[in-house]
């Protein structure tokens, strides 16, 4: 029996004992008497038992019915539970598949990155290389220009006044010749001058004969006379012993520095301080001019002395701010220039 039969038969008992005890509350006195009797023993009890009967059959039914949706219910949250797990594990593995594919990439980009800044730290060192290449073979043009000028040209010249000299000793009574020969005696002297001074600019003897600490002197005298600038030497005593490269690098820095506080730096003093110790040998130059910003002015001069100050291992420090001078400062080791010869 299912459950609306169930229900069915519990509404027509309950009717059925209804309509019994309706019957017997219209029965008269008499008809209580005779019948009342039977009808408590047999039919309330009769009926009582058959709606409870048909009652438990109904409670049956929820009870399957409940277990029946309970169990459903456990499927669905079992289903529902075993999907999420699914759903879980599929997120998962996508997650650790595409961070492997990341992971490879970022690596495969580090090494690409790593093998580019191999090769950049490659070029650089090649174009260190070449610069300094490049700065060997400027000094050594400069020394042969200049012993050419001195040797060819200076001793040319010097055999032209000469012989104007004897020409014009010889011209005694054509003063038109004279003075023309004393026009060209006087060209040729200033030639000869120009010339000479060419040749120290381009490499002074004295660097090579007399040493550095005399050069720098030399070429302090040469601007202080062409530009009136007040220009302060404290060299010390620097022994002969110095590496030609070490004199080379420090005379072109004072040479630099001294044309830049001429030229742009509109300066009316430069001290210059040259020192060698231990290990290293120390340059300072310090001018009142009206100064700059080195991150956004930095002339080819600048990185010419920067380049020569790199090729030996050197430190080199520019301080500047508009209005308040220059100070450069150099410092040149000496050990790893030991170490480079042995």
């Amino acid at each position: 029996m299912d459950e609306a039969s169930s229900l069915d038969a519990v509404r027509q008992a309950w009717a059925n004992y209804s309509a019994a005890v309706r019957r017997a509350l219209e029965w008269d006195d008499q008809a209580r008497r005779r019948q009342g009797r039977d009808f408590l023993a047999r039919a309330p009890e009769v009926q009582r038992l058959r709606v409870l009967s048909v009652s438990e059959r109904i409670n049956g039914l929820n009870e399957r019915h409940l277990r029946g949706e309970t169990d459903r219910s456990m499927r669905s949250v079992n289903d529902f539970r075993e999907r999420v797990l699914a759903l879980t594990a599929v997120t998962v593995l996508l997650g650790l598949i595409l961070a492997t594919l990341v992971v490879r990439h970022i690596l495969k980009l580090e090494a690409d990155r790593s093998v580019r800044y191999r090769d950049l730290l490659h070029a650089q060192e090649e174009l260190h290389e070449l610069s300094a290449e490049l700065v060997k073979a400027q000094e050594a043009e400069r020394r042969s220009i200049a012993r050419d000028l001195h040797d060819q040209v200076g001793q040319s010249l010097g055999a032209l006044l000469m012989d104007l000299g004897r020409a014009l000793n010889e011209v005694k009574d054509n003063e038109r010749a004279r003075a023309l020969l004393a026009a060209a005696k006087d060209g040729a002297e200033r030639t000869v001058n120009e010339v000479r001074n060419i040749g120290l600019l381009l490499r002074p003897s004295m660097l090579d004969d007399l040493g550095l600490a005399p050069a720098i002197h030399w070429q302090a005298r040469e601007v202080s006379r062409r530009t009136g600038l007040r220009v302060d030497v404290d060299a010390g005593e620097l022994p002969d012993t110095l590496p030609d490269e070490h004199r080379t690098c420090v005379f072109r820095i004072v040479q630099e520095a001294l044309n830049n506080a001429a030229r742009h730096a509109n300066a009316s003093l430069v001290q210059i301080a040259v020192r060698q110790l231990s290990d290293a040998v120390m340059v300072v130059v310090r001018d009142n001019g009206v100064g700059f910003d080195p991150e956004y002015m930095r002339g080819m001069g600048i990185v010419g002395m920067e380049e020569r100050v790199r090729h030996l291992g050197g430190v080199f420090g520019l301080q500047s701010e508009p209005g308040k001078g220059t100070v450069l400062k150099v410092e040149l080791p000496l050990s790893d220039f030991s170490a480079r010869e042995s």
